[in-house]
């Protein structure tokens, strides 16, 4: 699959906007005796011991991002297996990390591996990554033959493909 597109290195500072599950939300850094990153209506607040730390900063809110992939996109390989399981596929083991160049890969022991970065992109543009790794389980290149697999379980494929590769995603300093 295409690599993301790629913006300016990050900062980690407050007034930077971040996306989270295709919403934009502003970073605010606070500090705080305990440190932890959380959600609200507007912002991403991340509150560390030291404002100023940009690498604790950074590894805070990778590791929010983290947590909230592993959740979401657990459950939305179970949602999307749902379309392939008649197809005879089996369902894979997920690993999620961060990659330069790919938004997922699958190997032919039934292991498929999502792009960190996923978790910023709206949910129907990763049910498409999900879709297409899952495909690759029966078919591991990209013949005609996974070409037809994947229209047969996600018809609107080349309008969410397109969307993804235009996507703007934040770009991490790691």
């Amino acid at each position: 699959m295409q690599p993301p597109l790629v913006s300016l290195p990050r900062q980690y500072v407050s007034g930077e906007s971040y996306r989270f599950l295709g919403r934009q939300y502003l970073l605010k850094i606070e500090i705080g005796i305990v440190e932890h990153v959380r959600l609200t209506r507007a912002c991403i607040i991340v509150q560390a011991h030291d404002g100023y730390d940009k690498k604790r900063i950074a590894a805070l809110l990778e590791n929010w991002y983290g947590g909230h992939a592993e959740r979401v996109f657990t459950m939305l390989l179970k949602e999307c297996y749902r379309r392939v399981e008649p197809l005879g596929i089996p369902f894979p083991q997920l690993s999620i990390r961060l990659m330069k160049t790919k938004w997922g890969s699958c190997t032919s022991k039934g292991r498929v591996t999502l792009n960190l970065k996923l978790i910023q992109a709206p949910l129907p543009l990763i049910r498409y990554v999900i879709l297409h790794e899952l495909c690759h389980l029966k078919e591991l290149n990209h013949s005609p033959r996974f070409w037809q697999l994947l229209e047969r379980v996600l018809p609107n494929w080349q309008a969410l493909r397109a969307e993804l590769n235009h996507y703007e995603f934040n770009e991490s300093n790691s």
